[in-house]
């Protein structure tokens, strides 16, 4: 039972939906699903709340408290041009001798300077913290590491000051499991300039072709989950997952975001002295349409794709006439990609993957997909993919599974491992 709570506290995403906006900011609130809450105004002014609370006389208590730990606030909370913005309202849970990553999605415009108050209380207490701390915040920043030998429950604030405009998205906080990686010992992080963020984890096996290039499915437990099923048949692999928004966001965005991952897989081919035809691309659903996207530019041995989600902005219109509540993640996907890539026409959004595909050389690359046939999150994903496909004379195994997005997990990876089994055996000669 000890173990399986440890667990469960290894890591929380904290949805926009769990932060409180201070009543008395004066500015524009607006909510994008669960991607961001966007204030537009002037912060740091003070203002009544600031004028009627004891907020000043707790501050000098608990700034007493922390300099006789041993510790400081980089921004002093009673300086009259910084005042509370938000705050959030799940506290986890931080052992003494467990670091701590926080990592807030955010990026600003105008003249915005923000701040994230990071307090630590008691187990049990109800009083004012006995450890806090300040940290100034920037887009594309590294997360926070906590490693204070501190215990007790952990609170978030965020303070700002300055003009302008300020998006804040889900916070993450992850136990630190190694002091080599993030989620696994040798694990890299991806960040851009929208605040959000992408892990890779290589492994080269054996050294052996193929080199199995995954991207995983919607994963809120921020992990690489099918990292097992490669390390069984002692292949390469060089895993992706997204754990941007609440829900992840395709593995696409910002220009440089897409030409790291693809210098990601490079630098893993070239540590391996691959080809692309030592290569194998693979994905899960959101997954699928990263194996396509980026698999394209490597003329791979293969790509492997079950349930795939191919159109964002179709799937993003049936959330609410083909499945409502379903699937409200990839709403989020499609407002911050469209407001990531700058783009005005949603069906721009959907032709990204499909000009690719036209423009692509398949030759030495066979496709096996598995899809619902009631697929309701991309329904014409498969007729879709194979119309563009057919053009070009490729080899594709496809399978049809009875059942809606979601319905037959058992089947669909049976199938996957048949798949996988037969390429390693028939392309590249190993049992």
């Amino acid at each position: 039972m000890e173990s399986r709570e440890r667990k469960r506290r290894g890591f929380m995403k904290i949805s926009v939906h769990n932060l409180q906006v201070s009543p008395f900011f004066a500015g524009d609130v607006r909510y994008f699903g669960n991607a961001w809450v966007e204030l537009s105004g002037t912060f740091g002014k003070k203002n009544a709340w600031d004028e009627t609370s004891d907020w000043s006389d707790k501050t000098n208590r608990t700034s007493e408290t922390a300099k006789t730990k041993g510790t400081a606030s980089t921004v002093e909370r009673n300086n009259a041009d910084i005042s509370q913005l938000l705050c959030w309202n799940l506290c986890p849970y931080k052992e003494k001798d467990m670091p701590v990553f926080i990592f807030p999605e955010l990026w600003t415009d105008g003249s915005v300077e923000s701040f994230l108050e990071v307090s630590v209380l008691s187990k049990g207490t109800k009083g004012a913290p006995y450890w806090f701390h300040q940290y100034p915040l920037r887009n594309e920043m590294a997360p926070i590491v906590l490693s204070e030998p501190i215990e007790g429950q952990l609170s978030f604030s965020l303070f700002a000051r300055g003009k302008g405009t300020l998006h804040v998205g889900t916070l993450h906080v992850r136990e630190q499991r190694s002091t080599y990686g993030t989620i696994l010992p040798g694990d890299r992080r991806i960040a851009d300039s929208f605040g959000g963020e992408l892990f890779s984890y290589f492994d080269p096996g054996n050294r052996k072709a193929p080199l199995t290039v995954h991207f995983a499915d919607i994963d809120r437990q921020e992990a690489f989950g099918d990292t097992k099923v490669f390390r069984l048949y002692g292949v390469p692999q060089l895993q992706f997952f997204d754990p941007r928004l609440f829900d992840g966001c395709f593995y696409i965005g910002t220009e440089d975001l897409e030409k790291r991952i693809t210098e990601t897989v490079a630098h893993a081919m070239q540590q391996l002295h691959f080809e692309g035809k030592d290569v194998v691309f693979s994905g899960f659903g959101m997954g699928a349409y990263a194996a396509l996207y980026y698999g394209i530019q490597f003329k791979p041995s293969a790509i492997l794709m079950t349930e795939p989600v191919l159109d964002i902005y179709t799937a993003a219109k049936g959330e609410r006439t083909l499945r409502p509540g379903r699937f409200p993640g990839v709403m989020d996907a499609y407002r911050y990609l469209m407001l990531e890539k700058g783009l005005r026409d949603p069906n721009v959004l959907n032709d990204l993957i499909w000009q690719r595909t036209d423009a692509a050389d398949f030759s030495q690359t066979e496709f096996a997909i598995a899809y619902m046939q009631d697929d309701d999150l991309d329904p014409e994903a498969y007729d879709k993919l194979v119309s563009h496909l057919s053009k070009q004379g490729v080899r594709i195994y496809g399978k049809g599974i009875t059942g809606r997005h979601g319905d037959a997990p058992d089947e669909i990876r049976s199938w996957y491992l048949h798949q996988y089994r037969r390429i390693l055996a028939e392309r590249f000669e190993r049992q």
